[in-house]
């Protein structure tokens, strides 16, 4: 489902793949986006040295946390796709001072 939301809405996934974060990914991130609080915690707890680059995707959407849709509906995708993507302009805006 994620893949076709993607091509639905002109984005390619030809050169995605899942990998696990690891030291190296770290450090040489200069920020490093998580979707749920959980996630941004483990990455604190685990890297502490990068605890001033680790934030939530929607921080600057009220510090939306967005749920894995994983094995859930097509409507529950297209949700949680939109989330990323309005998390993502956000990003944009704030990175770009727009």
């Amino acid at each position: 489902m994620g893949v076709e939301l993607l091509e639905k809405h002109g984005y390619s996934s030809n050169n995605h793949k899942a990998r696990k974060v690891n030291a190296k990914m770290i450090q040489f991130a200069d920020i490093v986006l998580t979707m749920e609080q959980s996630h941004q915690q483990v990455l604190v707890k685990d890297y502490p040295q990068a605890s001033g680059k680790v934030m939530l995707l929607g921080k600057w959407l009220d510090d939306l946390e967005i749920s894995d849709p994983y094995q859930k509906s097509f409507e529950a995708f297209s949700q949680v796709f939109s989330q990323i993507e309005d998390s993502c302009v956000a990003w944009v805006k704030i990175l770009s001072n727009e």
